[in-house]
C-alpha cells in the first residue's frame, strides 16, 4: 500500500543523501571525504558531490589537512557553526525561556521573559516574539540566519 513516501524521486533521494552526509560530518567531523566514503555505503563520487554542495552552500567548511598515507594529504571538513542558528523557546508557568544555539549546538545566548500566572496567548505571544527579536539583535543576527525555531509547551494547551 502506498503511504505517501516519495519513492524513486531522484531529487528526494539526493536530498536524503545530502542530509545523511551532513549528519555524518556533524557527528564525526572533522572528517575526510575518504573516511566518509569508507565508513558508509556511499560512493566516493556521491560523497564528493554532496560535500561540494554543502561547501558551496556554506554549511560545512574545510578546516585542516590530515596525515598522508602515501598520497595527497586528506582535507578534513566540519560543520560551519556560523552558517545558521537554532532558537529554542520553552513556555513555562512563570516564564518563557529562550536559548540561541549555533549550528554545532553551542550556546550563543539566552533570555528569559517573566510571566504572570493566567496570562494568555494574547499577552505572552507578542512578548515572546519581541524577546526572540531582541535576542537575535543582541548577537547581530538577522532572522534569515535562523534554521529553525522549536517551541516546547508542557501540559495542555488551549487556544
Amino acid at each position: 500500500m502506498f503511504d505517501g513516501t516519495p519513492v524513486g524521486n531522484s531529487g528526494y533521494i539526493r536530498a536524503m543523501n545530502a542530509a545523511a552526509i551532513f549528519h555524518l560530518i556533524d557527528q564525526y567531523g572533522p572528517i575526510s571525504r575518504k573516511d566518509l566514503a569508507s565508513n558508509t555505503r556511499y560512493s566516493a563520487a556521491t560523497i564528493t558531490n554532496h560535500v561540494k554542495a554543502l561547501l558551496d552552500a556554506g554549511f560545512v567548511w574545510e578546516i585542516s589537512k590530515g596525515d598522508s598515507t602515501g598520497g595527497r594529504k586528506p582535507v578534513h571538513v566540519a560543520v560551519n557553526p556560523y552558517k545558521a542558528y537554532i532558537l529554542a523557546v520553552e513556555l513555562e508557568v512563570h516564564r518563557v525561556r529562550l536559548v540561541l544555539l549555533d549550528l554545532s549546538r553551542q550556546l550563543v545566548g539566552h533570555s528569559t521573559v517573566p510571566l504572570q500566572v493566567g496570562q494568555g496567548p494574547t499577552q505572552v505571544l507578542p512578548r515572546t516574539i519581541t524577546a526572540c527579536n531582541d535576542l537575535l539583535a543582541d548577537h547581530q543576527l538577522p532572522a534569515k540566519k535562523l534554521l529553525g525555531i522549536g517551541v516546547a509547551a508542557p501540559g495542555q494547551v488551549t487556544t
